[in-house]
Parts: C-alpha cells; sequence; structure tokens
C-alpha cells in the first residue's frame, strides 16, 4: 500500500548480507575493469555518441566532458550497465525469483521482465545526483516499472557527506511532472516546491 500511493517502499533485510558482500566485490572489480566506458557513456549523454567513440582514454573523457561545460568533479556517478552479463552474482540477483516475485506483487502484475541492471560507481569526488525520474529515460509506453535500489556498503551519516535514496512522495503519478518548470531541463530544481 505505502509503494501505490507513494511510489517507493523499503524492503529491510530483503537480500542476506553475504549476497550483498559477495555482490560489492564482484561488481567492483567488474566495474573498474570499465572505468574507460563509464567515462564514454557520460560524454555520450552530454554530447554525442559520435564525441564518445573519439574518446580513447579517461583523461580525453574528461576533456570532452569539459569541452561540453560538464566538469569532471561534477559528475554525480560512473554507470555500469548490465552486469548480468558478465558477472554470475549480478546475474543471480537480477534473475532471480525474489526480486521478480516482490516486483510483480509491487507493481500489481502477474509476471516482469528485467529490463536492464545499472551499477552506479559514486566516488567521494563525485557531485550530487540531482532529482529525477527513472521512468523518464526507459523506453517504455506503461508505467508499470518498478527499480530496485540495492546499497552495497553502509551510506554514511549525513552529518559526514553521506545521503541515501530521498523520494518526493507521489511523484510517480504525476503525468505533469515534467512539464511543470518547462522543458529547459531544470523540471526538477524546485520539486520540493511541488511536494512539500
Amino acid at each position: 500500500l505505502h509503494y501505490s500511493r507513494n511510489g517507493h517502499a523499503a524492503l529491510r533485510s530483503f537480500l542476506a548480507p553475504d549476497l550483498i558482500r559477495n555482490l560489492r566485490e564482484d561488481l567492483v572489480r567488474h566495474a573498474s575493469s570499465r572505468t574507460l566506458q563509464a567515462y564514454q557513456q557520460k560524454v555520450e549523454v552530454a554530447g554525442s555518441a559520435e564525441m564518445a567513440s573519439k574518446c580513447t582514454t579517461v583523461e580525453g573523457c574528461i576533456e570532452a566532458l569539459t569541452n561540453v561545460g560538464v566538469p569532471a568533479d561534477s559528475l554525480p556517478f560512473l554507470q555500469h550497465f548490465n552486469a548480468w552479463k558478465y558477472v554470475a552474482t549480478a546475474r543471480s540477483v537480477a534473475m532471480s525469483a525474489r526480486l521478480a516475485h516482490a516486483a510483480a506483487a509491487l507493481l500489481d502484475v502477474p509476471s516482469v521482465r528485467l529490463y536492464q541492471d545499472s551499477t552506479f560507481h559514486k566516488r567521494p569526488v563525485d557531485g550530487p545526483t540531482p532529482w529525477h525520474s527513472d521512468a523518464r529515460m526507459a523506453p517504455f509506453d506503461t508505467s508499470k516499472m518498478i527499480t530496485f535500489w540495492i546499497n552495497l556498503q553502509p551510506v554514511p551519516d549525513q552529518e559526514v557527506g553521506g545521503t541515501g535514496l530521498l523520494f518526493a512522495d507521489g511523484s510517480h503519478a504525476d503525468f505533469a511532472l515534467p512539464y511543470w518548470n518547462g522543458n529547459d531541463g531544470h523540471e526538477y530544481e524546485r520539486l520540493e516546491e511541488r511536494y512539500s
């Protein structure tokens, strides 16, 4: 009911600590071998696929990002997609019946399919992650979509710079949200005024 009303819910102690620990070790190893691809993805989003294809080093990607007005220290995170294809522990979690049943129950549907998994590598030098809507980034013609956020290490207290996820209750059902502040890409900057 909380998920249906607010668009989010916390499933505490849902996955075994040993599984999370193993998943973290494997994903850290996987991500560290794909740093260039993560930077190329950032260049593609900020610039173009053609620009990203010309980046052959991390330094080249940082320069390309700077040239399009995205300083490297303003990146919110590095992102790696579909680790389930390469990492056995990621595949076991992404394809688990436990997650599938939870997703189907929360969405009130008989079955679900996996679209993608994403590993977000949030480094100490990274900037804040802005307000956003996951659904806006997915090519679906339905609102029956769910994201599971699984933190792979303890989140530090706010006093020392840590923060978990924050949600705007009810924003999942707000079809006008992308148009609220116009189409200049800043529609989420006053979210707390819309959902106070």
